[in-house]
This record gives structure tokens, sequence and C-alpha cells, in this order.
């Protein structure tokens, strides 16, 4: 079971042209055990922060790659989008 905290601790988020932040979450993704081309269901989290989207979504139905994706330990939007905050990642709304 992935411990989100830690095993993406040195997550970048990007949007889809920075290729040094793709590249660094793809090896972390393969690290892990986990298909970088996969989908985001392989986290087995209820919402990702999405670097493409620059925003939170749950997980299962965006198609964005998944090395642009983050999992999060929150169950609710709001509770989401006060972790992706205190991380201090990018959002639009």
């Amino acid at each position: 079971m992935l411990n989100f905290t830690e095993d993406f601790k040195n997550y970048t988020p990007t949007g889809g042209d920075n290729l040094e932040g793709i590249f660094h979450n793809r090896e972390n993704l393969k690290a892990l055990g986990i298909d970088p081309e996969g989908k985001d269901t392989a986290f087995e989290a209820k919402y990702v922060y999405c670097g493409a989207h620059m925003r939170v979504h749950e997980a299962g139905w965006c198609t964005v790659r998944l090395v642009l994706k983050r999992p999060l330990e929150a169950q609710t939007g709001e509770e989401a989008r006060a972790e992706v905050s205190a991380l201090g990642y990018p959002t639009v709304h």
C-alpha cells in the first residue's frame, strides 16, 4: 500500500510542457512499481491533484497521463482542496 505523503513527497506539480518534472515524476512512479502510463485508479485514492488541470478531481475519469497526477489522502473535495493548498501546489478555480 502506498504512503501518499512519503511516496510522493518529491512530486513535481507540472503542466504538460515541463519535461524535467515529467521525467522526475515518471522515475518516482517506476520506483514505486506503478506503470507511468497507467490510470490514476492505480493509486487507490479517492482524489488526485492533476497538474495538467491544476486542480483536484476524483480519480478514475480524467485521461491525463499519470506522471502529471499525485494521489491525495483526502476523502472529500473540500479536504482535497485544503490538502493541495497545504502542499503549495498551483491551482485554478
